[in-house]
């Protein structure tokens, strides 16, 4: 296989890599079975069209698969940026497969672009609603301003169901012959420790779609058993509650698991307060949480192996735990029909854990873009998790967070430290309105202070004078 590529591009600060570009290349290899004499190239976004079909033509020759990836010149991060706009147009470069022979293509969406993809995404597997998060913390390169929140344009984008036209980048795959099955989705779990990192796929067969989970690396096997391990005891603590897991089968080292589509719970909960109605969606969120404590039968109890993920500087009082923990529950991975039908237990253990953290983490979860303000209440207040509370289950959220990077620098942490600022308009805007009213506001105050109506006589007495 021959990479026509930018080069794998490292920029160093402080001794610390920074970032990697191309980081799609690694996962592609085994993605597509590519082989020596097939062709990928990453499209420069400079790189004028004239010079971009002669080295095509050059290059296709004799091929018979090529993969290209590029940037969308009608993709948000495009025309929602400060930014230059590259010279590649799909259905150009589709023009010249044609010519050249390739009549098999296949076109998937990365997201949030080429050079750090999290999701790919195809025509047959699209994205919904709320899906498309953290794409500010994949700026390295230099400060930016938006004109509007790229989450809410593609939240808007995919309501009207244009996420083709709209996507940030493009993979194209042409083959002269269909080279095999591939799947419509993927989505890496690559920015964790190696023991962690895992390749979520969607598989599109003749009876159904089916799902995969794969390690990764091969220190990420044991993590794959331990999922269906709890998998199995989970089915055990929740066989007679509201919920039900999604089924799950070994499948070489990996695991399969049930394809199901549906509303879930975060959408309709989100749908219920846009058109008013808080007191159905506090009455879903009651039910939830009674859900959850109704399997929380025994006390917690610190133990070694939760010390190791979560810290041992909290103390709890009277803390309930369930017999095996999913801490993410959140209402994002459960899809509803006549069950609560629970999608993703990655995050399963077998050993105490307070089930007032798990209900924590889903709040939290829910309340990333919905305030308590917009949302109408507070769901912590009105389940009883104080401040205080909440501080205790931050710090084991940290730890918990460090024990699955360990000593990988993810990208997350090293945007933190060495990313460019992503400047909203709007957000600005309504910060500086706030400054205002904070003014005013101190104004009205000093207005009835004693040293400001002494000023106002000094001021009246200078006039006169």
């Amino acid at each position: 296989m021959e990479w026509i590529t930018n080069q794998q591009i490292f920029e160093q600060k402080d001794d610390q890599i920074l970032y990697e570009k191309s980081h799609i290349r690694k996962n592609l290899s085994e993605w597509l079975c590519l082989e020596e004499e097939d062709f990928f190239w990453e499209i420069p976004s400079d790189m004028e069209w004239e010079n971009i079909i002669e080295y095509l033509q050059e290059n296709m020759k004799n091929r018979k698969r090529v993969i290209l990836a590029y940037s969308n010149p009608l993709g948000v991060h495009i025309w929602n940026r400060d930014g230059n706009f590259p010279k590649v147009l799909g259905k150009e470069i589709q023009k010249l497969f044609d010519q050249m022979g390739f009549t098999h293509i296949r076109v998937y969406y990365p997201y949030p672009n080429c050079d750090y993809p999290m999701k790919i995404y195809s025509d047959d597997y699209l994205p919904k609603k709320g899906e498309l998060r953290n794409n500010r913390m994949r700026n390295f390169e230099r400060e930016i301003m938006l004109f509007r929140d790229e989450e809410e344009l593609f939240d808007r984008i995919i309501e009207e169901e244009q996420f083709p036209i709209f996507s940030n980048s493009y993979l194209l795959v042409a083959e002269k012959e269909e080279m095999g099955e591939f799947p419509i989705f993927v989505q890496y779990a690559n920015d964790r420790a190696p023991e962690f990192q895992m390749k979520t796929e969607i598989w599109k067969k003749a009876k159904g779609y089916i799902v995969t989970k794969k390690p990764m690396t091969e220190k990420a096997k044991k993590h794959c058993e331990d999922i269906f391990r709890c998998y199995e005891k989970l089915e055990d603590v929740m066989a007679d509650t509201d919920f039900r897991m999604n089924q799950c089968q070994k499948f070489g080292d990996g695991l399969t698991f049930e394809f199901l589509e549906g509303k879930t719970l975060d959408e309709e909960l989100k749908g219920l307060l846009q058109k008013g109605e808080k007191e159905q969606a506090i009455a879903m969120i009651q039910r939830f949480v009674h859900s959850l404590l109704a399997m929380a039968d025994r006390p917690f109890e610190m133990t070694k192996e939760f010390g190791e993920i979560f810290g041992t500087e909290m103390e709890f009082d009277c803390a309930l735990s369930m017999q095996v923990t999913d801490i993410d529950l959140i209402f994002r991975n459960i899809i509803l029909d006549r069950n609560w039908n629970v999608i993703d237990y990655e995050w399963t253990f077998d050993f105490p854990i307070p089930v007032d953290f798990v209900i924590y983490r889903t709040f939290q979860s829910f309340l990333e873009k919905e305030s308590g303000e917009k949302a109408g209440f507070n769901p912590y207040e009105i389940y009883g998790i104080s401040e205080k509370d909440r501080e205790v289950y931050k710090k084991m959220e940290l730890h918990f967070q460090q024990y699955v990077s360990r000593n990988y620098h993810t990208l997350d942490e090293m945007y933190l430290e060495f990313g460019k600022p992503v400047n909203v308009v709007k957000e600005l805007l309504e910060k500086k309105d706030r400054e205002i009213i904070q003014l005013r506001e101190q104004i009205d105050q000093m207005e009835h202070t004693k040293i400001w109506r002494l000023y106002r006589k000094y001021r009246n007495w200078r006039e006169r004078k």
